[in-house]
């Protein structure tokens, strides 16, 4: 899965980053059991991790 932050250029980038930041670590926590790579944050405000599947239980 990849992903990106809509409108991030409207956002201060420092508040947005340092929350971005602490939202990944939550969700690889969450999800670890789910994630076959862990939500890693590529470019900016791009982000990509592999999940097992789609489906929600």
């Amino acid at each position: 899965m990849i992903g990106d932050i809509k409108r991030s250029a409207t956002k201060r980038g420092d508040t947005l980053m340092k929350t971005f930041k602490r939202e990944v670590k939550k969700v690889n926590r969450r999800l670890n059991d789910r994630l076959l790579s862990p939500f890693t944050i590529t470019s900016g405000d791009e982000f990509q991790g592999v999940v097992k599947d789609l489906v929600d239980e």
